[in-house]
């Protein structure tokens, strides 16, 4: 895959998924008394299947892979946002 492509992918899987982990998990977490541990877990694994399929189905990567990939990526920025608020909340 050339490099326009890996950046077009990227873009597109993480428009699908992040207005529903930003904004519509929040919400029902919050309507059904979900802990923020449990919220976590129930969008990073949404994230991972909704970013996965569409790494499969729409930009023809194998499916172990995009899944590989979407999991491998998101657990970095799961790993870099909680430092990036470990140190916000610090400073």
């Amino acid at each position: 895959m050339s490099l326009p492509k890996i950046a077009l992918a990227s873009l597109v899987v993480n428009l699908a998924s992040h207005p529903a982990v930003y904004f519509l998990f929040p919400r029902i977490a919050d309507e059904y008394g979900i802990t923020f541990g449990w919220y976590v877990l129930y969008a990073e694994v949404f994230a991972v299947a909704i970013e996965g399929l569409l790494l499969w189905r729409v930009f023809r990567v194998k499916a172990m892979a995009a899944f590989s990939i979407s999991l491998a990526v998101n657990l970095c920025s799961w790993l870099i946002g909680g430092e990036v608020l470990r140190w916000y909340l610090n400073r």
